[in-house]
């Protein structure tokens, strides 16, 4: 393939630089930031309002589809799912549990 072929593919817009697929994702996370958002428990972690972006503090050990969560878990919101983003015993002193 010719430089000009990619520059034509580019230019009538069948071709999308890698470029504009990095700003498009980074514009993204940007416009919704990553906010903490509460507790979450086995009282409450199925009746959640799910949001792309929303970080919670396990207080109560908890599962969701079959994915198990500890107290002291920060878990956040992925849009697909929950992924844990920090372990129990680290971040607990800044909570204040």
């Amino acid at each position: 393939m010719s430089i000009w072929s990619d520059i034509h593919k580019r230019s009538n817009g069948t071709k999308i630089r890698k470029e504009d697929e990095i700003k498009s994702f980074v514009d993204e996370v940007v416009s919704s930031p990553i906010i903490y958002f509460g507790n979450i428990g086995s009282q409450n972690i199925n009746n959640v309002k799910r949001e792309f972006g929303r970080i919670y503090y396990v207080n109560d050990d908890c599962s969701h589809n079959e994915q198990q969560f500890h107290v002291g878990d920060l878990i956040l919101d992925d849009g697909n799912g929950w992924q844990v983003i920090s372990r129990n015993d680290y971040l607990n002193s800044y909570i204040g549990q």
